[in-house]
């Protein structure tokens, strides 16, 4: 009676087991999660407007996700953003493995390039070709930042964007470009890393990579650290490093396994507005 009961304890444990993979592959995989941050400037006169940013990273692409590409980006410009920024590895795998074409990887971006869109790579997209994601994003008007600094003004508030380049494939961070006084700058980096170089006067760096583990436990906390270079705990949501605030996505696709599991792919929206508050973020 005993054994028969452990063979069904064990039956019933790999049925669950085998529901949840199904699960992570099917829904959990696609499953859309939206979240605010909300970000004070000190810099901005009190009653100023407010800026909105969609955040966009790891998408890793496959050739079956066209209806999903096409559900992030509608769901980007019903939020009516005021910039996107998009963070990198946005072609799944390694080249000979299924990926979606870069050049068609582009048309379901192009909706995009109506608002201003800012951009850096991540380590995939190396892999498939730097200088075809290069070349995508200077057709589609989408600014590199790389090494960069673009100061802009949106929504009639002035602010900056810069740039480090991935340093899971570089390792160190090239040139970043220092903020202007009196301007926010926010830091895009493709790995959380970017925000121990994050220039004095940094406001916040935004990140990826991580994928927040992907397969997790539930609450949240990922069964395996997800990057070697990465403390788990910044493995995503937001921190504080320094003087600087950092918020780790996500991301919206997967990579190695098509699955996950208590880690829903992320929108990241950011809003900043005037004041001097401690920043919130809320799902």
């Amino acid at each position: 009676m005993n054994r028969r009961k452990t063979s069904l304890c064990i039956i019933l444990l790999l049925l669950a087991a085998i529901g949840m993979l199904v699960y992570g592959a099917l829904v959990g995989r696609t499953r859309l999660e939206e979240t605010h941050v909300l970000l004070s400037v000190p810099e901005w006169k009190a009653g100023s407007p407010e800026v909105k940013l969609a955040v966009l990273t790891d998408t890793h692409a496959m050739p079956w996700d066209g209806a999903y590409m096409e559900r992030i980006v509608r769901t980007v410009l019903a939020g009516k953003p005021d910039a996107v920024l998009l963070l990198g590895d946005y072609l799944n795998g390694r080249p000979g493995r299924p990926a979606m074409e870069a050049e068609q990887f582009g048309e379901y971006l192009r909706p995009l390039a109506a608002l201003p869109c800012f951009v850096v790579l991540g380590n995939h997209d190396y892999y498939h070709g730097s200088f075809r994601f290069r070349r995508i994003f200077r057709q589609l008007g989408m600014k590199m930042l790389e090494g960069r600094r673009e100061d802009v003004q949106l929504n009639g508030q002035k602010l900056s964007f810069g740039g480090v380049r991935c340093l899971c494939t570089f390792r160190t961070p090239g040139r970043i470009q220092p903020p202007v006084p009196g301007r926010p700058y926010i830091l895009l980096s493709h790995t959380p890393l970017g925000a121990d170089y994050a220039p004095p006067g940094t406001l916040i760096t935004l990140a990826g990579h991580t994928h927040g583990g992907q397969v997790c436990l539930p609450g949240g906390k990922s069964i395996i650290r997800p990057d070697a270079d990465t403390p788990r705990w910044r493995a995503s949501g937001l921190h504080r490093i320094g003087e600087q605030w950092e918020y780790v996505s996500r991301g919206l696709g997967t990579s190695i396994l098509p699955i996950r599991l208590f880690c829903r792919p992320e929108l990241l929206w950011v809003t900043l507005r005037p004041g001097n508050t401690a920043p919130s973020a809320s799902y």
